[in-house]
């Protein structure tokens, strides 16, 4: 493209090539950096060379900044990814609506995702042990490669629900029945991350617990959304509080839906992508 004079997008969703260096292990990450030494000059030039540049957060904004060797990203767009709600979904599989049935006037805590680095929901059985609340669920969504640790972890604390992969049906069941969706992490609970769900999450109103630090966690402070934990004890003693105020999940759940169309709406999203398309 670059040899052909055709102007081209940089779309930016993850850090590659170094996402794959971005360990806590000095002498792991400089010998990665010397091995991806070509990988990240192909990626430098077709940063340098691109025609705009997007981002879908802030930190990755301020990684493609780094290629372009500290040059103001005025050209640089930051779309997230977003999320458009499904319209007209089917009945649920009998299994999630039976488990339902069973939560009726329940707090339902969910978190929705593959199980692994840098999505582990140990966090929420931790706190349904600690909490033992006949009033508060925790229903976990998906699968990954922490399935059969998590499933030992969750033995014999109440509260807790697995549902195994499901599709959009089911998931809209599951939210639409929620009160609180969490985020949360295992070892890179002090790195910048904001996940997918997040989008999925405020679609349906949900207050938002998070484990990340950055600019989602900036985001739930500033737009009062939910809170910031570290522990799965802050979990429990914040849901709670949460549980306990009058009109505060009410007040978020609406926050929450606001701001999910003001900012997340994909189709709104596209919009703005394919402005900055045509003006390439």
């Amino acid at each position: 493209a670059v040899a052909k004079g055709i102007p081209y997008v940089i779309d930016a969703r993850d850090k590659w090539p170094d996402t794959f260096v971005d360990i806590d292990v000095p002498f792991a990450r400089a010998f990665g950096g010397v091995a991806l030494a070509n990988d990240r000059c192909m990626t430098r030039y077709a940063i340098r060379n691109a025609a705009a540049h997007v981002a879908t957060s802030r930190d990755i904004a301020h990684w493609l900044e780094g290629y372009l060797g500290g040059d103001p990203l005025s050209g640089t767009a930051v779309i997230p990814l977003g999320f458009t709600k499904p319209a007209g979904c089917r009945s649920p599989g009998p299994e999630v609506k039976d488990l339902f049935d069973g939560l009726k006037s329940k707090k339902v805590v969910t978190f929705v995702g593959t199980f692994g680095k840098y999505h582990n929901p140990t966090a929420m059985i931790e706190a349904a042990e600690a909490m033992d609340s006949e009033e508060i669920v925790f229903v976990i969504v998906g699968d990954g490669e922490m399935a059969n640790e998590l499933h030992r972890r969750a033995e014999g604390v109440g509260g807790v629900y697995f549902t195994g992969w499901l599709d959009m049906d089911d998931i809209d069941y599951v939210l639409s029945r929620s009160h609180v969706g969490v985020c949360s992490t295992g070892t890179t609970s002090e790195r910048e991350f904001f996940p997918n769900k997040v989008f999925l999450y405020l679609s349906y109103g949900l207050s938002i617990v998070s484990m990340f630090e950055g600019e989602l966690h900036q985001l739930i402070v500033e737009q009062e959304l939910g809170f910031n934990f570290k522990t799965s004890d802050q979990l429990a003693a914040g849901l709670s509080c949460l549980f306990s105020e009058q009109g505060v999940l009410d007040k978020q759940s609406e926050l929450a839906t606001k701001l999910f169309h003001q900012r997340y709406h994909s189709e709104n999203l596209m919009s703005r992508y394919c402005d900055i398309v045509l003006a390439t």
